[in-house]
Formats: structure tokens, sequence, C-alpha cells
């Protein structure tokens, strides 16, 4: 078991062909019911994980740091 890290194909491999930097984690962390509705019939995440990866993301690419990357 890896926690919040998405170790399964997702849909990251669509994005290959456009960058090198891709990550697949989940920056939040979610209950047993929210885990066991990934990828099923009414997936879902609750809106205060949604709200955390929105806050996480909009972190990282307002900070991004081009001259650092390769």
């Amino acid at each position: 078991m890896t926690p919040y890290l998405t170790v399964g194909g997702t849909d990251a491999i669509k994005y290959q062909e456009l960058s090198k930097n891709i990550y697949r984690f989940m920056p939040v962390k979610i209950n047993h019911s929210e885990q066991q509705s990934l990828h099923g019939t009414n997936e879902y995440i609750s809106i205060e994980n949604y709200m955390k990866m929105i806050e996480y993301f909009y972190y990282i690419m307002r900070n991004y740091d081009e001259s650092s990357s390769d």
C-alpha cells in the first residue's frame, strides 16, 4: 500500500507528450468511502478534498520556477 500515491495507470499518460514532469499522486487524505468509490459508479471525493486539491495545484503552479527545470 502506498498512501496518497497513485501507482496504477492514470489519465496522466495522456499528458506524456506535453511534459516530462508528470506527478501521479493526490495531495489529499481520502476516507475509506471515497477510496472505495474511485473509478467506480458514482465516483466522488468530498468538496473539502476537492478544494484542497485545487489549492495545492494552484500553489504549485503559482510558485513554479522555470529556471529550476531541465
